[in-house]
C-alpha cells in the first residue's frame, strides 16, 4: 500500500508492518532500526522511544471510559495547567475510538500505565460467562469426567478468572521499547498535526500531560508494612523456583486463571487474557526459552517483559509476593528438602514485660471517672479566644493541640499564623516559640510589630515601635535558620531544650516540607512511614508537654489546580495536604487558610476553614461547606478586622493605660500594586 510506503520513508522516524490486530510481524522490532518492506502490508505500527528520536505517546482507552467524558475532562485539566501544550501534539484517533497523543521529549520513559480503575462487577460477570463457556468447552474434550466434574471445573476456572479480572487501564504511555499502530491503518485517522512534524515538548509540559493522566487513576495499592527480614540459609541442592522452572506445567496454571490457548506458532504457545478483549492473543509461552510474556497492558504483568514459570506462578498464587511463593511451592513438593535456618530476624521493642505483674497499661476509674464527670456537669476548661468572635464559634487556642494549616501557595499562610499568635500572647499571655525557614527573622519580628499596633513600621513614631519591638521580644522566641536543614526532630529538641528556660504556649514549624527527610541508610523505612511516624511523633510530643504545635503545610499539585466555574483556584481540602489525610488523620484540629489572589475585589480578603475539631467538649465545630470565616487585611498590610470589628483596636482600648500612646490608624491602601512589592513577597502572600 503506496500510504504505508510513503509514511516509512518520514526521516527520524521507525515504522514496522504490523497484523491488522496490531500485533508485531517481526521479532526484535524493539532495537533493530530496519527498512522493512511495505509492498503488503495491511497495517503499519510506529516504533516509540529513543529509535524514533524520543517519540512518545499517550494512549487514551476510551472503551473503558465509564463517564463519557474522560476525553474532554482530560484536556481541560492539561490546558488549565499548561495552555500551550495541547497545540503542539499529534493527535490521531484510534480504532476503538481512543486517541493518541503523539510528541517528542528529551526525557521520556517506557510503557507506564497512568491511569486506571477497577473492573466493574458487570464486566466481571461478562468474564466469568466467557470463561465458563470456553471451560466447559475444553471439559467436554476429556470423556473421563461426568457432566457434573465438567460443570464444576468450568465453575472453578470461571471464578477465577472474573475474581483475577481486576482492573481497566483507561490512560497509558507507549516509551522506549513500547509501539502503536498509527493511520493509515485501518479504523486510524489524524485529527490534528502529521507525523513529519512531530514537535518537541518541554519536561515541564510532558509533566502536565502526565500528572493530569494520573488525575483520573482510582486504583491504589494498598499500603503493607515491611516485614521483619530474615536470613535463610539451606542446604545446598534445587531451589524450589529452579525445580518449578524445569517441571511445572505454566500453561495449565494460565488457563486455571482463565487464560485461554488459542494456538501455537512453533514452540510458542499462543493465549488470549481473560476479560472482554477483541485481540487474537494476548501473550505467549515460549517452550524453548520457557517464559512468558505478554503484549496486553490489562493483566498483572507488565508488557513486553519475561516471566520464567516461577515468576509467573509468583503472580497468579500469591500476589507477587515471592516470599510466599517459594513456600508454596516447597509444600507442594518443589525443591530439594531441606532445614530452614532463620537468623537476625529483627524484633520489635516493646516497653511490656511479660514476666512481670506491672498490670498499669489497663484503665482503672481514676483514669476516666473525672473526664465523664465533667461531661455531666459541663465544666470542661474551654479554649481561649482569638480576638475575632466569629472564628471563636469554630476554632479556640487549646494548649497541648497539634494544630495543621495549609494552604496553596501566595495566599498569606504564615502571615495569618504570626497574627494568630500576636492575638494569643495580647489576649492570653501566652509565650510563642516561633520557626519559619522561609522567612528572615527580621520579616517576621516587622510583621509582629506592626500586628501589635495595626500599623505600618515606616509610619510609627520612636515611642511605639520602640513598645512594639519589646513586647515581641517579651512574649517571642524565634529559631534561626541554619546552615544545614532541621529534620522534625531537630525541631522537636530545640524545643525541648527551649522548655527548659521559658514556659512557651504555642510552637510554630512553618513549613513542614522544609524539614529534612532523615532515613537511615540501613533502615527498611519508607518515606510514607517516615512522615506518619513524624506526625505521630509530634501530637505525643505537644499532649506529654502541654504545648500547642502549629505545622504549616503545603499543598499537592493536584489541589491546587482546582478552580471554580470563573476560573479562580478554590480552596483546599484536608487531603489535599502534601503527604495526604496522615497528617489530617493526626492532627487535633485543622485549619485551610485560603485567599483569592487574583480576584479584583476579594485579593485582601483572607478565608479561614475549620476542617477538623476534635476535641468539641472544649469548644470549636467545623465550618459550614462553603462558608469559612473571612477577615480583611486593613492599614497598609499590618492588620485584619472582620467586617469593622478590629481586635487589636479593641485590645489597646482595653487596656487604658496613660503609658500607651495615642493609637491613629491609617487609611487602608487599595492600591494592588503595594500588596505584591518585591519586600512582600519574602512574607509568603
Amino acid at each position: 500500500m503506496t500510504d504505508f510506503i510513503t509514511l516509512s520513508k518520514i526521516e527520524g522516524l521507525q515504522f514496522m508492518p504490523v497484523r491488522e490486530d496490531k500485533r508485531p510481524i517481526h521479532d526484535n522490532w524493539q532495537n533493530n532500526k530496519t527498512d522493512y518492506n511495505f509492498t503488503n502490508a495491511r497495517a503499519i505500527g510506529l516504533v516509540c522511544g529513543t529509535i524514533s528520536g524520543n517519540v512518545e505517546a499517550i494512549d487514551l482507552d476510551l472503551k473503558y471510559d465509564l463517564t463519557g467524558a474522560l476525553f474532554s475532562e482530560y484536556k481541560k485539566l492539561v490546558n488549565s495547567i499548561d495552555k500551550t501544550v495541547l497545540k503542539k501534539l499529534l493527535v490521531q484517533k484510534t480504532v476503538s475510538n481512543g486517541y493518541h497523543f503523539i510528541y517528542r521529549c528529551e526525557k521520556i520513559e517506557g510503557n507506564k500505565k497512568l491511569a486506571e480503575r477497577y473492573t466493574t462487577h458487570e464486566e466481571k460477570q461478562k468474564t466469568y460467562e466467557k470463561t465458563y463457556k470456553h471451560a466447559l468447552e475444553e471439559a467436554l474434550k476429556d470423556p473421563e469426567k461426568t457432566e457434573q466434574q465438567r460443570i464444576d471445573y468450568a465453575k472453578n476456572i470461571a471464578e477465577k478468572a472474573a475474581k483475577n479480572d481486576k482492573v481497566r487501564v483507561l490512560i497509558e504511555t507507549r516509551g522506549d521499547k513500547g509501539y502503536i499502530a498509527c493511520s493509515p491503518t485501518k479504523g486510524y485517522s489524524v485529527v490534528y498535526g502529521s507525523f513529519d512534524g512531530i514537535q518537541t515538548i518541554t519536561e515541564q509540559q510532558r509533566g502536565a500531560l502526565i500528572s493530569a493522566a494520573q488525575a483520573f487513576n482510582d486504583v491504589i495499592k494498598e499500603y503493607t508494612p515491611p516485614k521483619a527480614q530474615q536470613e535463610i540459609k539451606i542446604s545446598k541442592g534445587m531451589s524450589p523456583f529452579e525445580h518449578y522452572n524445569n517441571d511445572g506445567d505454566v500453561v495449565s496454571l494460565l488457563q486455571e486463571y482463565g487464560w485461554r490457548q488459542v494456538g501455537r506458532k512453533g514452540r510458542k504457545v499462543l493465549l488470549v487474557r481473560p476479560g472482554e478483549t477483541k485481540a487474537v492473543s494476548s501473550g505467549n509461552y515460549d517452550e524453548d526459552k520457557r517464559w512468558f510474556s505478554v503484549f496486553s497492558t490489562s493483566t498483572e504483568f507488565d508488557p513486553q517483559h519475561a516471566y520464567q514459570p516461577y515468576a509467573v506462578f509468583a503472580m497468579l498464587k500469591c500476589n507477587g509476593d515471592f516470599k510466599e511463593a517459594s513456600r508454596q511451592l516447597y509444600e507442594m513438593g518443589f525443591g530439594d528438602r531441606f532445614e530452614t535456618i532463620i537468623e537476625n530476624k529483627i524484633e520489635i521493642p516493646s516497653s511490656v514485660n511479660l514476666a512481670d505483674d506491672d498490670y498499669s497499661f489497663l484503665a482503672t476509674p481514676q483514669d476516666y471517672d473525672n473526664y465523664l464527670d465533667k461531661w455531666r456537669k459541663g465544666t470542661f476548661e474551654m479554649g481561649k479566644s482569638t480576638g475575632i468572635p466569629e472564628l471563636d464559634k469554630y476554632f479556640l487556642f487549646k494548649e497541648g493541640n497539634l494544630v495543621i494549616i495549609n494552604g496553596i501557595d501566595n495566599v498569606g499562610k504564615s502571615t495569618v499564623l504570626w497574627y494568630l499568635s500576636m492575638q494569643a500572647t495580647m489576649l492570653h499571655g501566652w509565650s510563642v516559640l516561633l520557626f519559619s525557614s522561609e522567612n528572615h527573622v527580621g520579616t517576621i519580628i516587622r510583621k509582629l510589630i506592626e500586628f501589635y499596633w495595626c500599623e505600618p513600621i515606616a509610619t510609627m513614631t520612636e515611642l511605639k515601635y520602640k513598645q512594639g519591638k519589646k513586647y515581641v521580644e517579651d512574649h517571642f522566641d524565634f529559631i534561626k535558620v541554619g546552615r544545614e536543614l532541621y529534620n522534625y526532630k531537630d525541631w522537636i529538641n530545640m524545643i525541648t531544650k527551649a522548655l527548659k528556660k521559658k514556659k512557651y504556649h504555642i510552637a510554630m514549624g512553618d513549613p513542614y516540607n522544609t524539614f529534612k527527610v532523615d532515613i537511615p541508610v540501613k533502615s527498611k523505612q519508607g518515606t510514607y512511614d517516615y512522615h506518619y511516624e513524624a506526625a505521630s511523633v509530634l501530637q505525643l510530643f505537644g499532649k506529654n508537654n502541654n504545648i500547642s504545635l502549629w505545622l504549616n503545610c503545603h499543598v499537592g499539585t493536584i489541589g491546587a489546580r482546582n478552580k471554580d466555574k470563573d476560573g479562580f483556584t478554590l480552596a483546599p481540602q484536608k487531603e489535599d495536604t502534601e503527604m495526604g489525610v496522615m497528617f489530617a488523620n493526626k492532627a487535633d484540629d485543622f485549619l485551610t487558610v485560603h485567599r483569592v489572589t487574583q480576584h479584583e475585589t476579594e485579593w485582601m480578603m483572607t478565608e479561614i476553614h475549620v476542617r477538623k475539631i476534635k476535641e468539641t467538649e472544649t469548644g470549636g465545630k467545623v465550618t459550614p461547606k462553603n462558608k469559612p470565616v473571612k477577615i480583611k487585611m486593613v492599614n497598609g498590610l499590618s492588620g485584619f478586622q472582620h467586617f469593622d470589628y478590629n481586635p487589636v483596636l479593641e485590645w489597646h482600648k482595653k487596656q487604658g493605660k496613660e503609658s500607651s500612646p495615642q493609637l491613629t490608624f491609617h487609611e487602608p491602601i487599595n492600591q494592588k500594586e503595594d500588596f505584591t512589592n518585591e519586600e512582600d513577597e519574602e512574607l509568603n502572600f
